[in-house]
């Protein structure tokens, strides 16, 4: 391909699902936080979707356990994958 040609192709929308263990618990005084951050974990993905020029459309996060089958943004997420609202998916 020339180097015109990638102009020509559309640009790929990506998504994020990052799940965050709600396994990992501390108190900090008199309250309970969880001890994944899911902004760590996206991070490196956002990083990545724009280095390929990727157009970031949502990001998705569940603070469930895996183990469990409600998992709310991944529903989301594959109703979205359904409706075509992303080409690629990051995780």
């Amino acid at each position: 391909m020339s180097g015109g040609d990638e102009a020509l192709r559309p640009m790929k929308r990506a998504a994020i699902y990052t799940p965050v263990s709600t396994a990992g618990r501390s108190r900090y005084g008199d309250r309970m936080a969880q001890d994944q951050n899911p902004a760590v974990e996206e991070a490196p993905l956002r990083d990545l979707i724009a280095a390929r020029g990727w157009t970031l459309t949502g990001v998705y996060t569940d603070r469930e356990s895996a183990v469990k089958d409600d998992r709310p943004a991944l529903a989301e997420l594959m109703a979205a994958a359904r409706r075509g609202a992303f080409d690629v998916g990051a995780s």
